[in-house]
């Protein structure tokens, strides 16, 4: 299988889970699922419906690599959050705890005031807590000190 293929393949499996995912909530009404077509890259957007949650889009980059934007609720302030793996199905578990992280609000914000330099914690599924830094060259004084602004998301429902 060439890459092509097997980018596909992944893109393919990783757009299914989300569908999955997200269904019950796009049901509801506590979620709009926009997914992106004709694009360079496979991907799309969730967006709640609920204000103070987490709304977030998603990118498969490669065969290898998924990248989310979440973005800090009641701000335009949007994180790159990159998960990498090099087998497929390992790929779209790991993005699938991301995706579940994000839903049920168990995910925290710590931005620099006024811009979107900062860390975003996530608690897992499996209890794991993981911290994506985004545009911060000393990750350990993040929060630390006046300037930083922290925001909670609540669940979808």
């Amino acid at each position: 299988m060439d890459y092509a293929e097997k980018h596909q393949r992944v893109a393919d499996t990783f757009r299914r889970m989300v569908i999955e995912e997200t269904a019950a909530l796009v049901d509801a009404g506590s979620a709009k699922l926009e997914l992106y077509d004709g694009t360079d890259h496979d991907g799309g957007e969730l967006r709640p419906r609920r204000p103070t949650a987490c709304g977030f889009s998603f990118c498969m980059q490669s065969a290898e690599e998924i990248s989310f934007f979440p973005t800090a609720p009641g701000t335009d302030r949007t994180q790159t959050i990159d998960v990498y793996d090099k087998d497929p199905a390992s790929l779209v578990s790991k993005a699938r705890c991301y995706l579940r992280a994000f839903i049920a609000g168990r995910v925290k914000f710590t931005l620099r005031a006024g811009s979107s330099a900062g860390r975003v914690d996530l608690l897992l599924d499996d209890g794991a807590e993981v911290s994506h830094l985004y545009n911060v060259l000393v990750g350990f004084r993040v929060g630390r000190g006046a300037g930083w602004e922290r925001y909670t998301a609540s669940p979808y429902d």
